[in-house]
């Protein structure tokens, strides 16, 4: 059997044990559509009790850390369990015997209000049903970082929206052609205090076909944004994403659909482009449709109101058709229907690297012990097991 390390991550049993202990302490609160996030390790330094002030608790929940995590045990347990010195002298190092408490911490979100709720829990020595320590309510614009189950459903969103269907189709995009890129926005004022995605959208012609070969709507460096030949544009090195979806994480509902602006580009640079909605920099833009060519004069930042289409004061740009794929089979299948040979390159030598007497370290549950490092490193080591 594996060894016991006071650091080991929370067990799929915890996991169930702490959140069905949460999800009945936030019922009894009045909750009724409760979201928790992911699972990492927590630290808990001695001279940091738990019951911080809000600004480093808003450090921690801002931070990359998820939702229910393992509030790692104060050193001076972890170093008496495992009995290890305390000093170079140190040839009997004390051993308790006596394991830390293990403690899980959730980052929970009501749904329907957005508040968001930091809830700490303590299982008992021997096993068993946590003990509830406390849940506070975290300040207005406090969000614990997205998960991937988010950026998965906002995907789903945006692909069953009618309206982004419907525009889609305007450029000859299918529904079953469309797929989303989404990113977290976190806060935006002109949204209000919501938890914020922004979705990109591009057109995929198969289902293994490169994912970023077809952004909607364009513009090319090559030709002004009044070229009557903007339509036929081919998609380039200096084309940037035009759709942009924002999204409501927590209501599951698009806010708003956007576009791009071409703006005038400094003398020998390539053209920039600024987004109607989530840019923290505000270039002059292009506001008044009957004069495509005359900036604002202003960064004030762009209206969320209106139709971004008809004020962007252009016709749509439909993708390039021509298929991007990576994987050699479908390169050789896609040359072969134009009547074109393709092959991988046989001309590198083969790379071969063994280890025969096996690795130099050794894994004992999540515990890890391999060969002196030749010198002292500040980076920690994160090593990936598969």
């Amino acid at each position: 059997m594996a060894a016991y390390h006071p650091h080991d991550p929370l067990t799929a049993s915890e996991i169930s044990l702490a959140s069905a202990c949460f999800r009945t302490e936030m019922l009894k609160r009045g909750v009724k559509s409760l979201k928790s996030c992911a699972i990492s390790l927590l630290e808990r330094a001695s001279s940091f009790p738990y019951t911080t002030s809000p600004t480093r608790r808003a450090l921690e929940l801002t931070s990359f850390s998820f939702p229910l995590l393992l509030h790692l045990a104060l050193k001076n347990e972890v170093i008496a369990f495992l009995g290890l010195p305390v000093s170079p002298t140190d040839f009997k190092p004390f051993k308790s015997g006596v394991r830390p408490a293990r403690r899980a911490e959730a980052h929970l979100i009501d749904c329907l209000t957005g508040d968001v709720f930091v809830a700490v829990c303590t299982f008992p020595l021997g096993g068993g049903k946590p003990s509830l320590d406390s849940v506070d309510q975290q300040p207005k614009g406090v969000q614990p970082a997205i998960t991937m189950e988010e950026l998965d459903e906002s995907e789903q969103v945006v692909r069953n929206d009618p309206e982004v269907i419907r525009l889609c189709a305007e450029v000859g995009v299918s529904a079953d052609q469309i797929m989303v890129d989404a990113w977290s926005i976190g806060y935006e004022h002109r949204f209000g205090d919501v938890r914020l995605q922004q979705g990109f959208v591009y057109q995929r012609l198969g289902p293994h076909e490169h994912l970023y070969a077809h952004p909607l709507d364009c513009a090319s460096r090559s030709a002004p944004l009044s070229s009557p030949t903007r339509a036929r544009l081919t998609l380039s090195s200096s084309c940037t994403l035009a759709v942009n979806v924002v999204i409501d994480t927590n209501a599951k509902k698009i806010l708003k659909i956007g576009t791009f602006k071409l703006l005038e580009p400094p003398h020998g640079r390539r053209p920039r482009l600024t987004s109607l909605l989530a840019r923290a920099d505000f270039a002059p833009h292009r506001t008044d449709p009957s004069k495509p060519a005359v900036l604002s004069g202003s960064t004030a930042p762009h209206t969320v109101e209106g139709n971004s289409y008809r004020d962007s004061g252009r016709p749509r740009i439909p993708p390039q058709q021509q298929r991007m794929d990576y994987l050699p089979d479908l390169i050789k299948a896609e040359k072969a229907k134009n009547g074109e040979e393709w092959d991988v390159r046989r001309d590198l030598k083969e790379l071969t690297i063994t280890q025969p007497d096996g690795v130099s370290f050794q894994m004992n549950g999540n515990e890890i012990s391999c060969v002196h490092l030749p010198s002292p490193s500040l980076e920690p080591l994160f090593l990936e097991r598969s």
